[in-house]
């Protein structure tokens, strides 16, 4: 397995990528030109203070990573009050269970939701490599399979 490459992701709806094994995260975002949204799945503190200082006046960052126990964030308060920038976080995506996983069925029946290009599935006798995969960046959503 390797990890998710640019172009993969580019393919599941990404715009821009920034490895930040190659690249300064601060120095790349601002290459981009900035943030007007950005949406953290890393829960990692300097990921999402770089992509907070990255926004644009009146940007908004939504978090849906976990955080390790105890993670908190420096912010500048006087820039978020003065910018007009906006930090929340979200649960489940803020979705409604009972009428978006009927879309998501759909999505997947029409073939606009990839599932073989982001789950990897692993038996649960491998939770510990699934879980080693997670966290080293190899693998997107990875799936136990309990078998009966």
């Amino acid at each position: 397995m390797s990890a998710p490459s640019g172009s993969r992701r580019r393919a599941l709806g990404a715009t821009e990528v920034v490895d930040n094994a190659q690249a300064e995260l601060g120095a790349a975002l601002k290459r981009l030109g900035g943030l007007t949204l950005a949406f953290d799945n890393t829960g990692r503190p300097e990921v999402i203070e770089a992509a907070y200082n990255a926004l644009h006046p009146r940007g908004r960052i939504v978090l849906a990573g976990l955080s390790a126990r105890g993670a908190s964030l420096t912010l500048d308060l006087n820039r978020l009050m003065a910018s007009g920038r906006s930090l929340r976080g979200t649960i489940e995506g803020d979705a409604d269970p009972r009428t978006f996983i009927p879309r998501l069925v759909d999505w997947y029946r029409r073939g606009e939701l990839p599932l073989e290009q982001i789950v990897t599935t692993y038996p649960f006798e491998q939770i510990n490599e699934a879980a080693a995969d997670m966290l080293a960046g190899r693998v997107i959503k990875p799936v136990l399979r309990m078998m009966p």
